[in-house]
């Protein structure tokens, strides 16, 4: 199962991806969930920064949250990303923002969803 923490201040939501699962509708709405009071104060969903410290093999099926978000950052973090996966998830909403960067550099993908 993949797992969600949430902040107000800031704005964030991180998910930690399950290697052997894909992103589904049931997902999102986990998601949408979590996030429901923010996007009721804020009036949009929050930035996004997804971790998968494992292989993980259903990158593709991210399209589903990118595309249930209103706007801002998503910062991804993993390793064996398909080609062209940054265009692949803007095309999926172009209000969007995407940054990919290796598992290892939460961090830096923390850092650039708060400035």
């Amino acid at each position: 199962m993949h797992k969600y923490k949430t902040s107000a201040s800031p704005y964030l939501c991180e998910i930690a991806i399950d290697p052997g699962m894909a992103y589904t509708k049931k997902d999102l709405s986990v998601f949408k969930g979590k996030n429901e009071r923010g996007v009721a104060v804020y009036g949009h969903s929050p930035n996004v920064l997804v971790i998968a410290k494992e292989r993980y093999d259903y990158w593709d099926t991210l399209h589903v949250l990118v595309s249930a978000l209103d706007t801002g950052k998503l910062a991804v973090c993993g390793s064996n990303f398909p080609k062209d996966f940054s265009e692949y998830l803007m095309c999926s909403n172009p209000a969007v923002k995407v940054r990919l960067l290796s598992s290892d550099q939460s961090a830096e993908g923390r850092d650039w969803l708060l400035c």
